[in-house]
């Protein structure tokens, strides 16, 4: 609420809080972007209630943004939470996809002091300086680099929020200065012939123990297509063609959490990532086994036990109990990263982009057609992959 007779562009002037018949009414003005004054009213239960009333519909009136209570009292975890839901519905960082803001979401877990780190969520905004906040990151990094960057990420949104709705503490957000190492690239793993047939026997062994999770046909497919890890457990039956030639599945969709909830997001991560695989027939016959046996009413590829689509955590907790400490270096990205490479090596990187689902498809943009995107015939390579060890069943 602004003190002085002339408002702010935005802000809001009260001019008079009466009680009525049926409860308050505050009016007042606010100044538009063109200078003029416009008279504001708002009704409601009380007076504390009826002056916030008027101040949000201000800021709304000019700005056409919802207006938070952002005050120097509010604590960071307060900011941040609003920063979170403003992703979740777009108004803020959009394009955003929903395992972007889950990312952040679980950071969020080191401003309430996860993991030793100081709580820097019990901090009000008035004593949240830059170096407060490059000190603090620098502390989280030193347990987790990725974490550290994306609640770098979350407190530029949450703080761009608080200046944006006015409140005046720092010369510029105060997490832009904060720096933080890069994070060390990855080499990409390359799994040989020889391993993937040692460890699918290994898996086969551990299926034999009485375990319910088809590993040995996830894993099949993994090395078949070179999909990414949540694609898997979206794949639909009706989208698998076992009776082309040679046979072909659609990747159109990926297993996300959405207000805590395991839900199939019906695209994939992204536009390229909508595509058709030719895959290799050693990979179309087990999928060919699994499609006669499967239950009808159930639609997914792969499903849990109950019938539904996989957690991606259950699954990566019972590949790697499934794979031993012999191929721990083996993760369910890596099979991924050997399709590239294998492609790669034969008919160059552009042809893995576009197995992979890496590049942009220029006639579906051009026409606003949602087409998969076709990603060539690779069997010649691919059938390669097949391990022996399933010629012995």
């Amino acid at each position: 609420m602004e003190e002085n007779s002339e408002p702010k562009v935005g802000g809001v002037v009260i001019d008079n809080v009466v009680r009525t018949d049926t409860g308050w009414k505050a009016m007042g003005r606010t100044k538009d972007f063109s200078g003029a004054i416009v008279e504001l009213s708002e009704v409601g239960a009380s007076r504390e209630e009826v002056q916030r009333l008027l101040e949000e519909r201000g800021w709304a009136l000019v700005f056409n943004e919802q207006r938070f209570a952002v005050t120097a009292r509010m604590t960071v975890l307060e900011l941040v939470d609003i920063a979170l839901q403003a992703l979740r519905t777009g108004e803020i960082g959009q394009g955003n996809r929903i395992q972007t803001v889950n990312m952040y979401q679980r950071a969020r877990r080191f401003l309430v002091g996860e993991r030793g780190i100081p709580a820097l969520g019990n901090l009000r905004l008035e004593d949240c300086e830059a170096r407060v906040v490059h000190s603090w990151l620098s502390r989280v990094a030193d347990s987790s680099l990725a974490s550290a960057r994306h609640l770098r990420i979350l407190l530029l949104h949450a703080f761009s929020i608080a200046e944006r709705q006015g409140l005046e503490l720092w010369a510029q957000n105060p997490a832009r200065t904060a720096q933080l190492p890069h994070l060390p690239r990855a080499e990409p793993v390359e799994v040989t012939p020889e391993e993937f047939n040692e460890l699918l026997a290994q898996i086969l062994a551990w299926e034999s123990q009485g375990k319910r999770t088809d590993l040995s046909g996830i894993v099949c497919c993994y090395m078949a297509t070179g999909i990414r890890p949540g694609e898997l457990p979206a794949l639909l039956w009706e989208e698998v063609d076992l009776d082309s030639k040679p046979a072909t599945m659609i990747v159109s969709g990926c297993a996300v959490y959405q207000d805590g909830k395991l839900v199939r997001q019906p695209e994939p991560k992204t536009a390229a990532g909508f595509r058709e695989i030719v895959i290799p027939e050693w990979f179309a016959k087990m999928l060919r086994e699994r499609f006669a046996r499967r239950d009808p009413n159930v639609p997914y590829v792969f499903p849990s036990r109950a019938g539904t689509m996989h957690s991606m955590h259950n699954l990566g907790n019972r590949f790697r109990q499934a794979r031993g400490a012999r191929f721990k270096h083996i993760k369910l990205k890596s099979f991924r990263s050997t399709v590239a490479t294998v492609i790669a090596r034969e008919k160059g990187a552009e042809e893995a982009a576009r197995h992979l689902g890496h590049t942009s498809p220029a006639i579906t943009g051009r026409h606003y057609i949602k087409r998969a995107n076709k990603t060539g015939d690779h069997n010649d390579i691919l059938e390669a992959l097949k391990p022996t060890v399933l010629d012995e069943r």
